[in-house]
């Protein structure tokens, strides 16, 4: 089974909005576009914006192939992946493409915020995925090139554990 490329040495070194493409503008990946817009908020400050939180996202290509990868055969490429720091509201957004999949994994974006700078690489981090709506993400693979390509998703999240463990965590906290 293919394990998914957690390195944080993997995201290029550049902050960039738009990273369907590598650093110098070559390579652009296709696919369905996506703007991805992420908040971050202090769940113990009365769900304040967290300005300058460097927020971090990386996935697969729409035939389920990430850049920076000597695996992929992919190793100098960096499209796919970037950070941006939150602005005064605690916003960064990305310019991107919906993902497509490999075996073993359904549809899914890492995610990683940084929020303290300490002398470790792990300092005030949270690293999560984020998933699709499984019948919007089947109607893709069957229906658009290249994702089609690819065939079904063989795996799913298990979106009512997902869920119901991310309303437990929140329960009565920035609820927007």
């Amino acid at each position: 089974m293919k394990k998914a490329p957690i390195s944080w040495t993997t995201v290029p070194p550049d902050s960039r909005s738009d990273i369907r493409s590598n650093l110098n503008g070559s390579n652009t990946q296709s696919g369905i576009p996506l703007t991805l817009s992420i908040y971050a908020y202090d769940s113990d400050n009365s769900c304040a914006a967290m300005a300058n939180v460097e927020v971090a996202i990386w996935h697969c290509h729409g035939s389920g192939i990430y850049s920076a990868e000597d695996v992929e055969d992919t190793r100098g490429e960096t499209w796919l992946r970037g950070y941006q720091i939150t602005d005064s509201n605690g916003l960064s957004t990305f310019k991107t493409i919906i993902p497509g999949w490999y075996a073993g994994r359904t549809t899914h974006i890492h995610l990683r915020l940084r929020s303290t700078y300490d002398s470790t690489t792990t300092g005030g981090t949270n690293t999560t995925q984020l998933f699709f709506p499984q019948d919007v993400i089947d109607t893709i693979n069957t229906t658009i090139s290249p994702y089609r390509t690819e065939r079904r998703a063989q795996t799913q999240p298990r979106m009512p554990a997902i869920t119901s463990t991310l309303e437990k965590l929140m329960a009565g906290r920035c609820s927007r």
